[in-house]
């Protein structure tokens, strides 16, 4: 195995009292991650493991029978709202199943990867639980993979970097992009030309980031500099090759 899920706690500092140096950390809970299922070449095309993390909230409520009174039936709007809400965090028949299958509790996140040789699948069996001490114990360098913040539209100076043009009396070219066309031949725009549109909201991987420490009884890693995404939002933790 050289992965893991988890989710982004938040950001602090590490001051080093022997070179004086503060560096910026990212703090991650990785784990604990259930083993719901493994993926065989000669079963499926390819070999990997599907790693379960985050507990749902539990079963999903039950509805009322019509024979019920419409008092019991029907509730307030207010636990109308509730529940709706709380439906969504809870498993269907179908994913009870599935879990029931594999022999744990239903995870929030599920997630495959990928194999790549036999020894990553030794001591791996459908319903273990891995934790980042039995992953990232001697780990020095990780690779951090999730989705970027959605900025939603922005312009070429926002999203390019691009300077812009003069702010002085008369000028009419301050944040446009420019040009972007071709004249008669070939008359066309090239694909990939820097324009504005969707900033943010893609996957991401920070590469070689080193590890700080490790605290196996909290399942906490801290890693120096910045991961992307949101505070509290899923990302996947794998040894940087």
């Amino acid at each position: 195995m050289k992965g893991l899920l988890g989710k982004k706690i938040g950001m602090s500092q590490v001051f080093n009292a022997e070179t004086g140096e503060l560096s910026a950390v990212t703090v991650l809970e990785l784990g604990p991650c259930m083993v719901v299922a493994l993926k065989t070449s000669d079963r499926h095309g390819y070999d990997a493991v599907q790693l379960g993390f985050g507990e749902m909230a539990g079963e999903p409520t039950a509805v009322a029978d019509k024979t019920e009174d419409k008092e019991a039936a029907t509730a307030d709007s207010a636990d109308k709202k509730k529940n709706r809400r709380r439906s969504k965090r809870r498993p269907n028949r179908p994913q009870q199943g599935y879990f029931k299958a594999a022999g744990c509790s239903p995870r929030r996140y599920l997630r495959e990867l990928r194999l790549v040789d036999e020894q990553d699948s030794q001591g791996l069996s459908v319903g273990s639980e891995l934790t980042v001490g039995d992953i990232f114990k001697d780990v020095k360098m990780v690779n951090v993979s999730g989705v970027s913040k959605g900025k939603g539209f922005a312009g070429v100076i926002k999203r390019w970097n691009f300077s812009g043009g003069r702010a002085t009396h008369g000028s009419s070219f301050h944040r446009a992009p420019g040009s972007i066309g071709q004249s008669a031949s070939p008359s066309r725009v090239f694909p990939g030309v820097k324009m504005p549109g969707r900033l943010g909201g893609c996957k991401i991987t920070a590469r070689n980031l080193r590890v700080m420490e490790v605290d196996e009884a909290q399942n906490l890693m801290v890693v120096r500099g910045s991961v992307p995404g949101s505070v509290g939002e899923l990302i996947v933790v794998c040894k940087a090759e």
